[in-house]
C-alpha cells in the first residue's frame, strides 16, 4: 500500500483525535485534597514587621541533588529600620519560608514591595508563613485606603 502525503497526514490526525479524549474535561484529581493551613500552633506574640522589595531568592536542594526543598529564602532589600527587639535591619536580608500552601507556605513575586511579618528562629534567621502574613494583612486592613 502506497501512502500519499495527504493520506499520511490524515492518518496521523485521526490517531491523535482518537487518543485525545474530551479535552474540555478537567484533569482527574490524584489523591486526597491537601488539608488547609492550620495556624493554631503559631505564636503571634513575638513577630516583627519588615518592609522590603523582593530582589532575589535562595533555593536549596534536597540530599538527592535533584529536587528543591520546600523551605527557601526570599531576599528583600529593606530600608534601615529598628525592630521591636532593638536590632537594626538595613539592606539585603533573607526571610526563610515554606512554599507549600498546605503547610502554611507563602511565595513572593520579584520586584514587588511587601510588608512581611517575621519571627526569628533559634539560629537568629528571619522566618515567615501564611499565618503571620494574614495577621499583618488583618492589622493593616483598617488603615488601607481605597483611594
Amino acid at each position: 500500500m502506497l501512502f500519499t502525503p495527504n493520506l499520511f497526514v490524515s492518518a496521523i490526525a485521526a490517531m491523535v483525535l482518537q487518543s485525545a479524549g474530551d479535552l474540555s474535561a478537567p484533569p482527574p484529581k490524584v489523591g486526597p485534597s491537601p488539608k488547609p493551613c492550620d495556624c493554631s500552633e503559631v505564636d503571634f506574640s513575638s513577630y516583627f514587621e519588615l518592609r522590603g522589595l523582593v530582589i532575589d531568592a535562595e533555593v536549596t536542594l534536597r540530599a538527592n541533588g535533584m529536587s528543591m526543598n520546600e523551605r527557601q529564602a526570599t531576599i528583600f532589600d529593606t530600608p534601615k529600620s529598628e525592630l521591636a527587639d532593638g536590632s537594626i535591619v538595613d539592606g539585603r536580608i533573607r526571610i526563610w519560608h515554606i512554599t507549600n500552601e498546605a503547610k502554611c507556605g507563602v511565595t513572593f513575586d520579584y520586584g514587588k514591595k511587601y510588608l512581611v511579618a517575621v519571627t526569628r528562629n533559634q539560629a537568629g534567621e528571619f522566618e515567615t508563613n501564611a499565618c503571620l502574613m494574614k495577621r499583618v494583612a488583618q492589622a493593616a486592613a483598617p488603615t488601607l485606603s481605597t483611594d
